[in-house]
C-alpha cells in the first residue's frame, strides 16, 4: 500500500501530464487553424481562385499550384495533430 505523499505525488504528476497533453492538443489543432487561416488568404470571399486561367497553360501547373498553395499546408498541419494526438493515445494506453 502507498503512503499518503506517495499516493498525493502520482495524482499530482497524473495532473501535470493530463495538462501537457491539453496543451499539446489544443497547440497542435491551433496549427491547424492557422493553416487554414493562411489558407483562406489565397482566396476571395471562401473561394480559392488561382491568377488567372491564362496563367496555367495546362492542367498539372494548376494541380502544382493548388498542391503548393492549399492541400500541402492543410495535409502536413492535420498530420502533424493526428501524430501528436496518437501519441498521446499510446502513452495513456501504455499507462504513462
Amino acid at each position: 500500500m502507498n503512503s499518503p505523499n506517495e499516493d498525493e505525488t502520482g495524482n499530482d504528476r497524473a495532473a501535470e501530464i493530463e495538462e501537457h497533453h491539453r496543451y499539446k492538443i489544443t497547440a497542435a489543432v491551433n496549427e491547424i487553424l492557422r493553416a487554414c487561416e493562411e489558407v483562406a488568404a489565397h482566396g476571395t470571399y471562401g473561394f480559392w481562385t488561382p491568377t488567372s486561367p491564362a496563367a496555367y497553360s495546362d492542367t498539372t501547373e494548376l494541380i502544382t499550384t493548388a498542391h503548393r498553395d492549399i492541400l500541402d499546408p492543410l495535409t502536413q498541419a492535420i498530420t502533424a495533430a493526428q501524430a501528436t494526438i496518437h501519441a498521446i493515445e499510446a502513452e495513456q494506453r501504455d499507462g504513462a
